[in-house]
């Protein structure tokens, strides 16, 4: 386990006060450290960088579209607001340029997903989302940019 200064906070090894402690460096962790410094107070965050973590997998990946049956997660249109906020203040803060909006290919897997894929668009549309038409594959399996 490493204490690992998330850059957000001004904690350090030292005995210097800390308002909360974090544990988890990924994802979650790191915007939580973010937060807490928008809010004035001081955070450290131990992580342990040689374990495999989701958020090292998935390198930052929101998909809003989850599981077989393709349910669209729930209050994504404000999550989705909230990141890209969160990211963008990051990137001004530090220079860097992490959040990067890309399509995403989903494959049907069963012969019912492109229907319940229509029905999923539709009521997503009424809840201002967007999604993009599906098509065949050359391997002639149904997907879905998202």
């Amino acid at each position: 386990m490493a204490i690992v200064n998330s850059g957000f906070g001004s904690a350090s090894r030292s005995n210097a006060r800390v308002d909360v402690i974090v544990v988890g460096g990924g994802l979650a962790g790191t915007i939580l450290a973010w937060t807490l410094r928008q809010r004035g107070l001081r955070s450290v965050v131990f992580d342990d960088p040689c374990r495999s973590t989701c958020s090292q997998i998935a390198a930052g990946l929101f998909n809003p579209v989850t599981g077989q049956r393709l349910t669209i997660a729930w209050r994504v249109r404000e999550l989705l607001e909230s990141g890209r906020t969160i990211f963008r203040e990051i990137e001004r803060m530090t220079g860097g340029r992490f959040s990067h909006s890309l399509p995403l290919v989903r494959f049907f897997t069963r012969p019912e997903m492109p229907d319940r894929w229509i029905r999923q668009r539709e009521e997503a549309a009424g809840a201002g989302l967007v999604f993009s038409e599906f098509g065949a594959s050359p391997d002639r399996r149904f997907h879905s940019a998202l």
